[in-house]
């Protein structure tokens, strides 16, 4: 009896727990969104004034030439005269490429060759040989055909004189055109002895052939690859073994001396710069301030930097500049209209469009804004900034267009 009491109780236990637990709500997992990074950054407020009178514009040292040589017929490379820093006069060879197919060609062109001479000697000697023959003909012709003209006449006077018969008449009358007749076929004959037209054929041939080998000759010649100018080898861009082709050039040639320099010049400042000006170029690879001599001013602004590009020599006889070397051109000028400046750390410029980040209350902007002169330490900006404005200088690296911020510093602008 107890047992069977323990039983029931224990079974409503069990029952009152599975309720219990059928009972509990299920618990919600709440995901919290991350929050958006702040990116601190140091500042400075966008102010006008003018720049020092010596300004500079930075540029980069280009070749004065440069020169890609592609062989004008694709072909094995079978030998390189030259490597990179390497340099070369005008017409110095370069490379040369397999010739055995081109000669073997060139062999077979030369066995035609002898070959309609050939033909052409032997078709002349056929022909004196049949001329002669032709003409001994004729004479014999014209020889029967006087006999015969002769002896109608006589026939003739004889038949009017009745000493001879009409039949006897008939007969010198045909003998006359029978002759008459041969002189013709016989000098026709002649003529097709002489086999002129033939003979042309086989000439023209023969020209044809000639032209041929000319060709197989000049390719033969464009099988070793020469410069086209004197200067330094930049590249060779094939081995011993490879196929160059006339799509890639093979070796490229630069000139770099005088080496150039362009630069952006803004239409404030352009009127200030003559072609034959020379002015100071600092080359910051070198450590030195060289002097350049304006060569050229373009007559247009460039379409999205505004500014005029002008360009400048400067000797490189020892060849210690480079190209791809940065330098900064620097002339005076005067300019008392105040501008908009902005410290050089806050200006990004990928060569086509500057940028500049703008403090738009806790976030930046990303902003287009065209250059004006530059010294060592602050840039104008002619067009996309007003004074009071805030722009990074220093964080730029973490940021994106509309990036959240927090002003760090704020830094004083140095106008000089």
């Amino acid at each position: 009896m107890n047992k069977v009491i323990r039983t029931v109780v224990l079974g409503f236990a069990i029952l009152a727990l599975v309720a219990t637990v059928g009972c509990n709500p299920k618990t919600e997992e709440v995901t919290a969104e991350p929050e958006e990074r702040i990116v601190p950054i140091t500042v400075a407020e966008v102010k006008t004034g003018i720049l020092n009178d010596s300004l500079g514009y930075l540029g980069e040292l280009e070749t004065y030439r440069e020169v890609k040589i592609m062989p004008k017929t694709p072909g094995k490379v079978t030998q390189v005269f030259v490597k990179v820093g390497d340099e070369v006069k005008q017409g110095q060879r370069l490379l040369t490429l397999d010739t055995t197919d081109t000669l073997n060609q060139m062999k077979q062109q030369e066995s035609q060759i002898t070959s309609i001479e050939a033909q052409i000697r032997q078709a002349q000697a056929n022909m004196k040989t049949q001329q002669s023959n032709a003409n001994v003909r004729v004479t014999s012709a014209k020889v029967a055909y006087e006999d015969a003209k002769k002896n109608l006449e006589r026939t003739e006077a004889l038949y009017e004189g009745g000493a001879v018969p009409l039949q006897q008449l008939d007969t010198a009358k045909l003998q006359y055109t029978n002759a008459k007749n041969n002189v013709e076929s016989a000098e026709k004959d002649a003529k097709l002895a002489e086999g002129q037209e033939a003979i042309d054929v086989v000439k023209a041939s023969l020209e044809q052939a000639k032209v041929n080998y000319e060709i197989t000759k000049s390719q033969l010649d464009n099988m070793t690859v020469t410069a086209s100018i004197a200067g330094t080898v930049s590249d060779v861009a094939v081995d011993l073994g490879e196929i160059a082709s006339q799509q890639m050039a093979a070796v490229t040639i630069i000139n770099v001396n005088p080496i150039l320099v362009k630069i952006p010049v803004p239409e404030s400042s352009i009127s200030q710069v003559k072609v034959g000006d020379k002015l100071p170029v600092f080359i910051s690879a070198v450590g030195e301030t060289l002097e350049g001599t304006v060569s050229q001013i373009a007559l247009a602004a460039d379409r999205q930097s505004k500014a005029f590009p002008v360009e400048l020599r400067l000797d490189n006889k020892d060849r210690k500049l480079r190209a791809g070397m940065m330098a900064r051109v620097e002339f005076s000028t005067r300019k008392t209209t105040p501008v908009p400046v902005v410290p050089n750390d806050s200006v990004m410029n990928d060569g086509k469009q500057a940028k500049v980040f703008v403090v738009n209350g806790e976030r930046v902007i990303l902003r287009e804004v065209t250059l004006g002169r530059s010294s060592a330490k602050m840039t104008e900006i002619l067009e996309g900034l007003e004074e009071k404005e805030q722009v990074v200088v220093g964080g730029k690296s973490l940021l994106n267009d509309n990036a959240k911020v927090k002003v760090t510093e704020v830094v004083e602008i140095n106008e000089n």
